[in-house]
């Protein structure tokens, strides 16, 4: 039986994502610095394709594309985990 819907997913799989406040920090401060929206949406889409001047500038750019590995797809990068916590 295939489980498509987010409900049956979440039932057998418990991703962890470790460095997901570095993206939610980003978002925080691009709201903050009152961040134009297409560059906000360009950044997360093609930030690393980006021309950066410095090197915080190019960092930023690359955190914002960790929208792309927030998901529960282990072929998006997440750490899959059992009921229990440990990792399988």
């Amino acid at each position: 039986m295939s489980c498509t819907t987010p409900t049956a997913l979440g039932a057998r799989l418990n991703a962890t994502f470790p460095y997901a406040f570095r993206y939610r920090d980003y978002v925080i401060d691009s709201f903050n610095k009152d961040k134009p929206y297409n560059r906000f949406v360009g950044e997360q889409i093609a930030g690393d394709l980006l021309p950066a001047r410095t090197v915080e500038e190019r960092r930023e750019n690359l955190t914002a594309t960790g929208f792309l590995t927030l998901s529960a797809s282990r072929s998006h990068g997440a750490r899959r985990t059992t009921h229990h916590g440990s990792r399988r």
